[in-house]
């Protein structure tokens, strides 16, 4: 079997794109903003309240993960 017929297997993402992790997360957020204001104006603040506690545990948990890799 020559060289040319090997499968070749590397890491992923095996389509290259110049979009980063970061930037398609800016894109989620700002997609986002639209329903969250909806929800707001629908519901009223209770709804910014969860919104809010969502964003601060999500936060939070982001952080002691980086922490507990880090050791």
């Amino acid at each position: 079997m020559s060289n040319s017929n090997k499968l070749i297997v590397s890491v992923s993402p095996h389509i290259y794109s110049s979009e980063n992790s970061a930037r398609i997360m800016w894109a989620v957020i700002l997609s986002l903003l639209p329903a969250g204001a909806a929800g707001i104006v629908i519901f009223g603040l209770t709804s910014l309240r969860v919104i809010l506690v969502s964003v601060a545990t999500a936060v939070a948990t982001e952080a002691i993960i980086q922490k507990l890799r880090k050791v």
